[in-house]
């Protein structure tokens, strides 16, 4: 039974980021959590089928965690682009037009799921607002806790990228791997690839 328990638990995890595609920008850390878990509940389901169908309990338990994985892993993707909307939302209630890119993602022998692209926010001539300071800590905060390495590139004047790049520093980690860059242009956030969290 230990056996079986531990080689369930490497095939939820396997079967849960096996889903991940080529280059994935997703935190493989709460996708691989996802995937355990999801994979160890739906062992146990295997186990209660296989004693009540009479067949293999190993098999209904390796079957029943392989697909559990897989489930695990695109509900956390899921997850995902969904904080990624809830930020966008937080700032069209503030006026601003915010822009969620998503992409479908497919892969042999397994369901579509969704991937974060990028995200962009148009931020006013003054970012000085409590509200638009409280959003800027927010893309910064998702920025860091990307397992991959997300580069925010503000837009504006000098003064206005100035101010803004002074809010996202001061929320990020001093080991934040977050690139911050400036460029001339319309008041803009764009955080590109897009935070996964």
């Amino acid at each position: 039974m230990k056996r079986l328990l531990i080689s369930t638990t490497a095939i939820a995890l396997l079967a849960g980021c096996a889903t991940l595609p080529q280059g994935a920008t997703t935190d493989k850390g709460k996708i691989a959590q996802a995937a355990v878990t999801n994979g160890a509940i739906s062992c146990g389901v295997g186990l209660l089928a296989g004693k009540l169908l009479e067949t293999s309990a190993r098999t209904g338990c390796i079957a029943s965690a392989v697909t559990g994985g897989i489930t695990g892993a695109i509900r956390e993707r899921q997850r995902q682009v969904d904080e990624a909307n809830r930020l966008a939302e937080q700032a069209r209630r503030q006026g601003l037009r915010a822009q969620v890119t998503v992409g479908d993602v497919q892969q042999a022998n397994q369901p579509a799921h969704k991937q974060l692209k990028s995200m962009s926010i148009d931020l006013p001539a003054d970012t000085s607002t409590a509200d638009v300071q409280q959003l800027l800590v927010r893309a910064a905060v998702m920025s860091d806790a990307s397992s991959t390495p997300v580069t925010i590139t503000v837009f504006g004047s000098r003064t206005q990228r100035q101010q803004t790049v002074g809010v996202l520093r001061s929320a990020l980690r001093a080991d934040s791997r977050t690139i911050v860059n400036e460029a001339d242009g319309k008041p803009a956030l764009v955080l590109s690839p897009a935070p996964t969290l």
